[in-house]
């Protein structure tokens, strides 16, 4: 699949949270969250450190982040 533009656009995600992912420039707390967010949501953080991005689910209840792990057979 080749992208067409010649351009691209972003929005703020606080105008369209449907299907971004929120990039955060500390990692998140682990524990139980003091607001939930919807359940499923991805969460990545940048690590300057080694210049990556680690990624974060919300779980079920929204209520907490989950690192998400890469299966490598």
């Amino acid at each position: 699949m080749a992208i067409e533009s010649n351009y691209i656009t972003a929005v703020q995600h606080s105008e369209d949270t449907s299907t971004a992912i929120e990039i955060v420039s500390t990692p998140p707390n682990l524990t139980t969250l003091s607001a939930n967010v919807d359940p499923g949501r991805l969460l990545g953080y940048y690590n300057s450190s080694t210049d990556s991005i680690q990624l974060y689910v919300a779980d079920g209840n929204g209520l907490r982040w989950i690192p998400v792990q890469v299966y490598v057979p």
